[in-house]
């Protein structure tokens, strides 16, 4: 009966697990004598029934029952064949516990066997979130922030911490003793205004498009996991997630995967190309100072994030799935903080399942092509032919490197027809270096044709070269533009084409033509996208300015950064919370998701401007200042001075 049941096509999955919990030997006689005398308590039977799931992925009433005396929610997860998890909520006695439930996972366990279910059970009351010394510290930590941010805004509107015979003429920074500096970096009303209020760029500023790359390409990022939430949080129509996965409208969803190298290649292009401007003339590099720099703009936004998980945000919600799915991102970060902190999550442990903000596994690849980055640029500093060969190395290692691995384990290009593709290729190091050092010879190219004018050196070197044909000639620079256009667009269908026979995992290419798409598909995609951006970089093409180049980018580019850390967490903060299954529709995911990323960028704004900008300014302020430039008259009586002395 219980067989027959299952495969009923409308069928009361509690009556079922009802049946299970009072069948099934257990050990809970309290919960059993509870369920037993719901029989004949027609206020709680009524309220078990009425509140509890009916069919799979219905979750219930999760509030109904949380509100009715006697009553408590439980929500019971099942997994085929390691495939998207499956939820019921059910309605139990408040004398149920966890551990007497058990009893329905191992009846699903057993009755599964053939298919690998594995099922879990929670009660979600159970599971709430404790306050431990450690939150407490959080709390605190928060707390004391927060006043020292009180204390800089104060600081700045105020002759707080001025220093003697102050000018009030003068620049708001210049009036500040070292303390009042410091807490002037922490004035939250002062960074909001360097966010948005920024110095406006030069006319002939023709990077300001990478503004408009960085945060269309975060957009796009973000569209990705969005998708992915949708996918993992329970929906209505089973069915209707294979169709909307091999519909050819969620076509253009696979390409946020190729967005995370578009933001390799930035990083490389802007950091090879402000490297050589600092320091091509300069008698040495000071490397230490290189990578202090790096790991202190990053560190502390990250450091405050994780301390902001651990603490507080297992707290701010609650629903069927919240008890069930917060705590994950909490252990994770109580396990594995460090290797989030070092850079190195990407890789250890080699099989993650459960790290500190996951994907920051972006981040520490980020920061390990930047090990090799001050190398290249001091050894193109010696000579250029040594610097371009070590770069081309490292980007010609990456793609055989690639090919080998997806030729060894007859990888697919799709991560949706292969899971391995994520672990094998996706998150590795030595498969997304290319991408990256495509943009660091862009940035070489481009930083000798920014300089072909001041130097006999780049006046016929190939990155003159290349952007003097760009900028010179239309019959060169609008195919450009056309084939950047369809290879980007070529390489995101043939994508998503292989991976069309979900939940088969069918190829419809053969092996070596996933191999060479493996190896080479990520640096294609980023050179394909410089085409684009050719004309524009040298002063050409004013409808792609326009569309790249608008000022209206620039304060959302500038907190891009935390908007990409806390994405998820909002996403998760609504998925999480959801009340009823999800309808996979292309229509309602876009809308929920244009709405999510403008919360996570609204609140990347105050996030920023008190855990990422006040320690930009305490480098510039503090530790680095700039020295004032004297005007030319104080100039030249310092000259004559010097001479008399």
């Amino acid at each position: 009966n219980l067989a027959l049941a299952m495969h009923m096509k409308y069928y009361n999955l509690f009556i079922v697990f009802l049946v299970v919990a009072l069948l099934w030997p257990s050990k809970g006689m309290d919960c059993h004598d509870a369920l037993v005398s719901s029989l004949s308590n027609q206020a709680i039977l009524a309220g078990m029934i009425m509140y509890s799931g009916k069919y799979i992925n219905d979750l219930g009433d999760y509030d109904g029952c949380e509100n009715t005396p006697g009553l408590h929610f439980a929500n019971i997860q099942l997994n085929v064949n390691g495939g998207f998890n499956l939820y019921v909520g059910i309605c139990v006695p408040i004398e149920c516990k966890q551990s007497d439930l058990i009893v329905i996972t191992d009846a699903l366990n057993k009755l599964g066997a053939q298919y690998s279910v594995r099922s879990k059970v929670q009660i979600t009351s159970e599971s709430n979130p404790k306050v431990t010394v450690g939150n407490a510290l959080g709390f605190v930590f928060y707390g004391l922030l927060l006043i020292v941010v009180l204390i800089g805004v104060v600081t700045e509107y105020t002759s707080l911490f001025n220093k003697p015979n102050s000018n009030k003429e003068e620049r708001v920074e210049q009036t500040k003793t070292k303390l009042g500096l410091v807490l002037l970096s922490f004035s939250f009303t002062r960074n909001i205004r360097k966010i948005f209020w920024g110095p406006k760029p030069k006319e002939d500023d023709y990077l300001i498009i990478l503004n408009g790359v960085r945060v269309l390409s975060l957009l796009y990022v973000m569209l990705g996991h969005g998708y992915s939430s949708v996918l993992l949080a329970p929906n209505s129509d089973l069915n209707g997630t294979s169709r909307l996965l091999n519909s050819w409208g969620f076509a253009i969803v696979p390409g946020g995967f190729f967005a995370v190298d578009v933001f390799f290649f930035l990083s490389a292009f802007l950091g090879a190309y402000l490297m050589l401007c600092k320091f091509f003339d300069k008698p040495s590099m000071n490397f230490g100072l290189i990578y202090f720099h790096r790991v202190y703009r990053l560190i502390f936004p990250i450091g405050f994030i994780i301390i902001f998980v651990l603490s507080i945000f297992s707290f701010l919600g609650n629903g069927p799935l919240w008890n069930y799915n917060s705590p994950a991102y909490v252990q994770g970060c109580l396990d594995q903080w460090w290797e989030t902190l070092l850079f190195i999550s990407n890789i250890v442990p080699y099989n993650n399942p459960n790290q500190c903000i996951g994907w920051l596994w972006y981040m520490a690849n980020d920061m390990q092509f930047f090990v090799f980055l001050p190398i290249q640029i001091y050894a193109y500093r010696k000579s250029r032919f040594v610097g371009y060969i070590l770069t081309y190395l490292l980007l010609l290692s990456s793609c055989v490197s690639c090919f080998i691995i997806s030729n060894a384990n007859s990888m697919s290009i799709s991560f949706m027809a292969d899971l391995r593709y994520w672990t094998l290729i996706y998150f590795r190091p030595w498969c997304r270096i290319a991408a990256y050092e495509v943009g660091v010879i862009f940035g070489m190219f481009y930083y000798e044709w920014m300089n072909r004018d001041k130097s006999v050196l780049f006046g016929n070197s190939y990155g003159c070269r290349f952007f003097q044909l760009v900028y010179h000639s239309k019959v060169v620079r609008y195919p450009f533009y056309i084939v950047g256009f369809i290879i980007i667009n070529v390489l995101i269908i043939l994508q998503h084409a292989e991976g069309q026979s979900f939940p088969n995992a069918e190829q419809h290419f053969g092996q070596l033509f996933h191999d060479f798409y493996n190896a080479f598909a990520r640096p294609l995609f980023v050179f394909s996208l410089m085409l684009i951006l050719s004309g524009p970089l040298t002063g050409r093409s004013k409808l792609l300015k326009f569309i790249l180049g608008s000022n209206g980018y620039s304060p959302w580019a500038k907190v891009s950064f935390m908007a990409y850390l806390i994405h998820l967490l909002v996403f998760a903060y609504y998925y999480d919370q959801i009340r009823e299954s999800v309808y996979p529709d292309n229509k309602s995911i876009i809308i929920t998701m244009a709405a999510c990323m403008l919360l996570a960028f609204m609140i990347s704004v105050p996030f920023s401007a008190l855990f990422e900008a006040p320690f930009l300014q305490l480098e510039r302020l503090v530790l680095f200042p700039v020295k004032p430039k004297k005007n030319k008259e104080e100039s030249l009586y310092m000259q004559k001075y010097n001479k008399d002395i």
